[in-house]
């Protein structure tokens, strides 16, 4: 050991390292509520959360299954004639209800085999709104969406975004450029 006092570089070294860590200690903060309210809408139903009755939808699209767990009110909803050749043929919409409330809702195309037959629903493209974002749709421009700081399949998605509103949260989930999930949930305490 010597009595040289250390040098700049290795002191700012350490500052820079001490930073990181106090930022990496302090949780992230969600982002600030956009103005309005987010929905997820076809041409046929709009599904708002808080808002939407359960009845309005099932005079729609039916009951639902319920899957993948007691709770759960799923639909099969026919993709865009345009998909790739290899791609699920049938995506899945999925409701969860707080009494007769919707509370929350998810568009996605299914990663396992194994969903039970259910019939197809064609309620149109299915989008959230504002923004028109839909499965299939590109991850490279999302408007009010930021980059997600939690959220539902961290694991499953390479990219997620995420929007607050008054009453509720909205991700936007995807692999290769391209959105896979779309959710939207109810606050906890509205």
């Amino acid at each position: 050991m010597t009595d040289r006092p250390p040098d700049f570089a290795l002191l700012r070294a350490v500052e820079i390292l001490e930073k990181i860590a106090k930022e990496r200690s302090q949780p992230i903060a969600p982002p600030p509520n956009v103005e309005h309210q987010i929905v997820l809408a076809c041409e046929r139903c709009t599904f708002a959360v808080g808002k939407t009755r359960r009845r309005e939808v099932e005079r729609v699209l039916g009951r639902g299954q319920s899957y993948p767990a007691k709770g759960f009110h799923t639909y099969a909803v026919a993709p865009p004639e345009t998909q790739p050749d290899g791609a699920p043929s049938r995506w899945l919409l999925s409701l969860f209800y707080r009494g007769d409330l919707l509370f929350g809702v998810e568009h996605y195309i299914p990663k396992i085999q194994g969903a039970p037959p259910m019939p197809l629903s064609t309620p149109g493209v299915v989008r959230v709104e504002p923004g028109g974002f839909r499965l299939g749709g590109a991850m490279n421009d999302l408007g009010y969406f930021v980059p997600a700081h939690g959220g539902p399949s961290p694991v499953v998605f390479a990219l997620s975004f995420e929007a607050r509103f008054d009453g509720g949260v909205v991700w936007i989930m995807g692999n290769g450029g391209h959105i896979e999930r779309l959710a939207i949930y109810g606050a906890e305490h509205p």
